[in-house]
């Protein structure tokens, strides 16, 4: 969930301080120790690492949140950051059941 959070505050080739602050919100909240702050680090400069994973439907609310909430953090909700929400829901999402 953070290494798609880091893509969306990517999205828009600059990555804002209100976006880093908010991002490291996520890391405390979110990673449990599974990433450190110099990884996330590197992936605000480089990008995360390539994912190979599909997320159970109940975790799009969550991300979309979290996803929109970051794309706003810096005051300007861009069109690029939306398209990247929506293609990350797609690639890494499964499919709503119902």
């Amino acid at each position: 969930m953070l290494a798609l959070c880091c893509l969306v505050a990517r999205a828009d080739g600059h990555v804002s301080m209100a976006e880093y602050e908010q991002l490291l919100d996520l890391l405390t909240r979110l990673a449990h120790g599974a990433v450190g702050f110099s990884e996330l680090e590197s992936w605000m400069r480089a990008g995360p690492p390539e994912l190979n994973v599909r997320l159970p439907e109940e975790c799009i609310r969550l991300f979309l949140r979290e996803a929109i909430a970051l794309s706003r953090a810096d005051g300007n909700l861009e069109d690029v950051e939306i398209a990247t929400i929506k293609e990350l829901v797609h690639r890494y999402f499964e499919a709503p059941t119902s």
